[in-house]
């Protein structure tokens, strides 16, 4: 078994992450499979397992062992999906992670210069092989470029979050979760409406999300990377993007949000943040960077609420914060922004990180260790008294 790869460290992260999402139902397919361990692990639980490696090596052992289990599997030899054609319901991908050393490249453990050439490859090409609604679990490790590799993921197409760390002496490994947005006709008419509406300095239109009342689109702008939203036709939700844009723009001029480019009542281009959301990030982040958000994230509403601009989405922000890949927090949709005599978005935002489902996994992390200590000072803060916030996190 000398060349095929063994199971390790990265290998059981990998299967301790995606058991939950795996049913009897489950179609999954483990790319890179090495000796077969995490496949054969996910199969255990119900999934439906094909192993594909471009070793012949692996191949034959996985082949070898799995004829002794009484499990639906298959195994193919392949150089990522160059003799795939199916879709699958989960994707794993143990990738090579680490940088090409100087003469020395071993597949199954380095995965390019930079150590992410093999994962963009394949982020590249994994997308006509999902079923609707199908997920990627990509493991890679710090000391591959992970600021290129989410930035490739993102433009591909991906909503990426980063669902598990786990720390060693030399390296911390990752495991990102990516989903593709779904794409139907409605949103290839309203593809053609934004190429219609926009200046001709918006370009490369591509779907990112749908709300009730419009579609937001990615693109370019003026070179820069954006975002677009467009009103659905028959919707109300002209009066919506022009207050959104009047509001985004009180925040760009306090240094909050993304920046406004362009509004009317047809859209708004705003600049394209990529990263993960508030609660992906704290369930993942380490407990310094945690700190470091929150304390950003605080400054920033403590000067809304001075302003007396309340967001009001901040009792659950989990799509309304996103932390950029060098952890800096932005706030995201400024829609229901409104003036108000008494704003609440620092004592929302405490109520979100004091509530049941979030605060035992801050707790576990070292933050808000005394959450009775946390809660007077928000009482203070809220009676306009003398507060020390920054300091309880």
């Amino acid at each position: 078994m000398d060349s095929v790869y063994e199971a390790s460290d990265d290998s059981f992260l990998l299967v301790d992450v995606v058991k939950p999402f795996v049913s009897s139902s489950t179609t999954l397919l483990d790319m890179g499979a090495g000796s077969g361990y995490v496949g054969l692990e996910l199969a255990k639980v119900g999934a439906k397992v094909t192993f594909a490696d471009k070793n012949p090596e692996s191949v034959k052992y996985i082949s070898s062992f799995l004829e002794s289990e009484d499990l639906p599997f298959t195994v193919l030899e392949s150089d990522l999906f160059s003799s795939i054609s199916s879709r699958f319901d989960i994707v794993v991908f143990n990738t090579p992670y680490l940088p090409d050393e100087q003469d020395v490249h071993d597949p199954a453990l380095h995965g390019g210069p930079t150590g992410i050439e093999v994962a963009k490859k394949f982020i590249s090409q994994v997308k006509d092989h999902l079923t609707d609604g199908g997920v990627v679990f990509l493991l890679t490790s710090s000391l591959a470029d992970q600021p290129s590799l989410r930035r490739h993921m993102h433009e591909q197409g991906f909503q990426v979050s980063c669902v598990a760390k786990r720390s060693f002496f030399f390296e911390e490994l990752l495991v990102y979760k990516c989903t593709l947005q779904q794409f139907d006709c409605e949103d290839q008419e309203h593809i053609a409406l934004l190429q219609s509406l926009l200046p001709s300095s918006f370009s490369n239109p591509e779907f990112l999300a749908r709300g009730k009342r419009g579609v937001v689109f990615k693109g370019v702008y003026d070179t820069k990377p954006a975002v677009c939203k467009v009103h659905k036709p028959g919707s109300d939700a002209k009066q919506a993007l022009l207050l959104e844009s009047e509001y985004l723009q009180k925040a760009n001029d306090l240094g909050i949000g993304p920046r406004l480019y362009f509004a009317d009542e047809q859209s708004v281009i705003m600049e394209y943040i990529p990263g993960v959301l508030i609660g992906d990030f704290l369930r993942s982040a380490s407990s310094s960077e945690i700190r470091q958000v929150l304390k950003e994230i605080f400054s920033q509403l403590i000067l809304l609420d001075s302003r007396q601009l309340n967001k009001f989405e901040l009792t659950n922000p989990y799509k309304h914060i996103i932390i950029t890949p060098d952890a800096k927090p932005v706030l995201l949709d400024f829609e229901r922004m409104r003036f108000t005599h008494r704003p609440k978005n620092v004592t929302q935002f405490a109520q979100y990180l004091t509530s049941k489902n979030l605060l035992p996994i801050l707790q576990e992390k070292g933050i808000l260790s005394s959450v009775d200590s946390f809660t007077d000072e928000i009482k203070k803060y809220a009676r306009g008294e003398p507060a020390v916030i920054h300091a309880q996190l």
